[in-house]
């Protein structure tokens, strides 16, 4: 996790992946596909923009490539995957919760 423009960036692939979704990582352009039910989120490295569903929608703060990965923010992520997340201090972890449909 990088804590950077007042968010909390992660790994994409890595947390899509790990909340059950399909992600492709397109190194010569730095897109980031994320398939996940009827979801699809598409991030581009140095854009504050994701496609979600197909809207282009406004990021808090712009992507970016860092070690073979593409870093978004995590509620951004989460939210258009159809989870809550929460930072629990004690532990020191982000609990991502299922939205109930």
């Amino acid at each position: 996790v990088i804590p950077k423009d007042g968010e909390f960036f992660v790994p994409g692939k890595t947390v899509a992946q790990l909340l059950g979704a399909k992600a492709t990582f397109y190194k010569t352009s730095k897109i980031l596909d994320i398939q996940y039910q009827e979801n699809e989120l598409v991030f581009r490295s140095g854009t504050n923009v994701v496609y979600d569903n197909n809207v282009k929608t406004p990021l808090p703060a712009s992507s970016f490539y860092l070690n073979e990965e593409l870093y978004v923010p995590i509620s951004v992520i989460t939210n258009g995957l159809g989870y809550v997340v929460e930072w629990q201090e004690d532990n020191q972890m982000f609990l991502c919760q299922l939205l109930i449909k």
